[in-house]
C-alpha cells in the first residue's frame, strides 16, 4: 500500500524526522528517569550494588533496545503515530496535513 503523498514528500519526511527525534528524546528521558530512580535508591542505601547493576543491565537489554528499534528512520511514520497515541507528542505538534495522514495509525496505536 502506497503511503499518502504528504508523508512521502520532502516536507513530510522532514517533519516526520523532526518529530521522531523529539519523541525519541522524550521516550529516552522517561526511561532514563526510571533508571535514575534506581541510582537514587542505591545512593540512599535502599538498593544494593548488584540490584543496581541488574537494573542497568535490564535498561540496556530491554528499554534501550526497544527505543532504538522503534525510532529507526525507516519507521518514522509509525514512531510518530505511536508517540501521539502514547502522549509523548501532542496532536497540535503535528502539521494538519501530517495529522490527517496519521489519524488512522494513531487510532490503531491507541487501541493496542
Amino acid at each position: 500500500m502506497k503511503e499518502p503523498a504528504y508523508r512521502s514528500s520532502e516536507r513530510g519526511k522532514k517533519e516526520l524526522r523532526r518529530l521522531s527525534r523529539i519523541a525519541h528524546e522524550r521516550a529516552l528521558r522517561v526511561a532514563l528517569e526510571k533508571l535514575e530512580a534506581k541510582f537514587s535508591l542505591w545512593h540512599s542505601g535502599k538498593l544494593d550494588t548488584f540490584a543496581l547493576n541488574d537494573a542497568i543491565h535490564e535498561y540496556h537489554q530491554n528499554d534501550q533496545r526497544e527505543l532504538w528499534s522503534l525510532y529507526q528512520p525507516s519507521m518514522a511514520s509509525a514512531a510518530v503515530a505511536r508517540a501521539v497515541a502514547e502522549g509523548l507528542l501532542k496532536e497540535s505538534e503535528l502539521s494538519p496535513r501530517l495529522l490527517a495522514d496519521l489519524v488512522q495509525s494513531i487510532a490503531y496505536f491507541r487501541e493496542t
